[in-house]
């Protein structure tokens, strides 16, 4: 797959996208910051992802197209349309999604106190956990007491929501656990690719993975073209030409 090409391709994409949704995003919108800050996050992910595999740092690369994918399924899993469901559902996920990790956060930081002497435990630790508390509380006030699914219940939805879902569900599932999510988590036999592989073989992993940032840029984009109705036929066309030519 020629690297230059999707490069330009998806920054273009990106350009496009920003400027298209230009003055849609309302800043007291939840959905709408959480969206934007999406795309803004998706491009300089895709930009680092790209100069990686450019400079053959194939691991590094395959890890921040694991963190990628994480980003999209929840994003999609709030944003995507579903029957009967309007704004007020896409912001109560939202609410969940920050809940769930903040919660998370809260259970971290609360283990790591506990590690802790009273007279070592650093003054910011518990004003940290102050604040992480403060957010899981305003949370809760606004209505979102509950965690996100579990992954492979999010991935279940995304199948269940029809086309849509086909595009997404099963494909994430594949890609957060092989081979990317051994990219984050390290074992003996990861490392392994780091001594006695062959150019030809490195080469193949390297297009996979452009293949892979491709996808994913491909999806967010159109995702959110589609939420706020600007064009993204122009898109596909440019989406399916780089695959028919790699």
């Amino acid at each position: 797959m020629d690297l230059g090409a999707v490069e330009s391709t998806i920054n273009k994409w990106f350009d496009d996208t920003v400027r298209a949704t230009e003055g849609l995003f309302k800043k007291d919108n939840v959905v709408d910051g959480v969206a934007q800050a999406a795309l803004l996050a998706a491009r300089d992910y895709c930009q680092a992802i790209l100069l990686l595999l450019k400079t053959n740092h194939l691991m590094p690369a395959r890890a921040l197209l694991r963190t990628m994918a994480e980003l999209a399924v929840k994003l999609l899993w709030c944003t995507v349309t579903r029957p009967g469901e309007g704004n007020a559902e896409e912001r109560k996920r939202i609410g969940r999604w920050i809940y769930d990790e903040q919660s998370k956060m809260l259970k971290v930081l609360k283990r790591l106190q506990e590690g802790l002497r009273d007279t070592d435990a650093p003054v910011w630790l518990a004003e940290r956990i102050k604040t992480v508390e403060d957010q899981v509380e305003d949370c809760r006030k606004n209505g979102a007491n509950e965690c996100l699914p579990k992954f492979w219940e999010l991935c279940k939805e995304l199948d269940d929501l029809g086309e849509t879902g086909n595009l997404w569900g099963a494909w994430f599932r594949f890609l957060l656990y092989e081979p990317y999510h051994s990219a984050i988590h390290l074992d003996p036999k990861s490392l392994s690719s780091y001594i006695g592989g062959s150019p030809q073989t490195e080469g193949v992993a390297v297009d996979k993975a452009c293949e892979t940032c491709l996808r994913l840029a491909y999806n967010l984009n159109r995702q959110i073209r589609m939420g706020y109705d600007v064009g993204w036929q122009e898109m596909d066309s440019e989406f399916n030409r780089l695959l028919n030519n790699s």
